[in-house]
């Protein structure tokens, strides 16, 4: 399933109260197509709210990368560069879930 087709299905939902008389993909295609105009307005703003410069997740990568700075070094290598990838990865799995 595409972004998109996520984002409007999920502001649908959302603006009929959690709880749609009608299926979102047995909507018309006037309503489905309102809610992928707005959904395509919308979804740079929830990226940018995860991945801009200030958000929780760029924390956690820049957190990552200190720690892995601080055990091996500065100097990035391809034996190293795997273990970068990791401990991001890691860290970005045990993140709390809301």
């Amino acid at each position: 399933m595409r972004l998109a087709s996520i984002v409007a299905e999920w502001i649908y939902i959302r603006d009929k109260g959690y709880k749609p008389e009608v299926r979102f993909d047995n909507q018309d295609s006037n309503t489905r197509d309102h809610y992928f105009r707005v959904a395509h307005n919308e979804m740079q703003y929830l990226i940018q709210g995860y991945i801009g410069n200030k958000s929780f997740l760029a924390n956690v990568v820049r957190g990552s990368i200190r720690d892995f700075v601080n055990a091996h070094g500065n100097t990035l290598t391809s034996e190293n560069t795997e273990s970068l990838a990791k401990r991001i990865l890691s860290n970005i799995r045990h993140l709390p879930r809301d």
